[in-house]
């Protein structure tokens, strides 16, 4: 199954990078997916401002229980895991680093 275009609104979370691009943290169970884990469990993309997708969040580390939150600190983008810790993503593309991890 591939994931063309995302609509922004139906996003747990969406971040504003700049006037053509949004970072969306889309539910784990989010409809979208379609009980797909482990599409599900990259469930952060990058979308231009009609919805298309750009990238969608990729690591070296499993992370079964998806993400549940992205932010900005310190001027980088970062987002946490259900079951690991805190990433850093890679605005251009899509890589999490781990930078805290929990297990």
């Amino acid at each position: 199954m591939k994931i063309n275009k995302i609509n922004r609104e139906n996003a747990e979370k969406f971040i504003k990078i700049n006037d053509n691009n949004f970072v969306v943290l889309l539910d784990y169970f989010d409809p979208i997916f379609m009980g797909n884990k482990e599409l599900a469990a990259n469930n952060i993309f990058l979308l231009d401002n009609v919805g298309y997708i750009k990238w969608k969040v990729h690591t070296e580390i499993l992370v079964s229980g998806g993400f549940v939150n992205i932010l900005i600190k310190e001027n980088k983008l970062k987002a946490i895991s259900w079951d690991t810790g805190l990433y850093g993503l890679d605005i251009e593309t899509g890589l999490a680093t781990p930078e805290m991890l929990l297990k």
